[in-house]
């Protein structure tokens, strides 16, 4: 399901959801933003998010990542909750710049399905590309 939603301050976000038998597998957070565009863009909440967890918050995986002409980090963090939801288990967030510009792919699990979770947002990720026919915004 595609759909976009409010987060706790007003910020609008592109959302993809899967669900199964269980109901929710997993929420898909997409944002777009100018890095000097807003006094708190989101990768200020992911950051303000991971403080606020402290010791709960564990890394299961953190890389560097190339993608599309864009630079960035891709981290699998448990115990981090982000936007008011706490995942069941691991939190997914991948983050590319251009240095102007933003973008932020937040997986939220609900269900523990680390492989299939993996595979969703890595299918999406492949299918990246950036416009620069619109002054370079992603």
């Amino acid at each position: 399901m595609v759909y976009e939603r409010n987060d706790g301050s007003g910020v609008r976000h592109l959302c993809v959801s899967s669900y199964n038998k269980l109901g929710l597998d997993f929420e898909l957070l997409v944002d777009v933003f100018q890095l000097d565009g807003a006094p708190v863009t989101p990768i200020d909440i992911l950051g303000r998010s991971i403080l606020l967890a402290g010791r709960r918050a564990a890394t299961v995986h953190s890389d560097g990542i190339e993608l599309a002409g864009l630079s960035g980090f891709d981290v699998t963090m448990q115990g981090v909750p982000y936007d008011r939801q706490a995942p069941m288990t691991d939190m997914r967030a991948v983050f590319l710049t251009n240095l102007r510009t933003g973008i932020l792919f937040t997986l939220v699990e609900r269900q523990h399905w680390p492989a299939e979770h993996v595979e969703a947002l890595n299918s999406i990720l492949a299918t990246l590309s950036l416009a620069t026919d619109n002054g370079g915004n992603a």
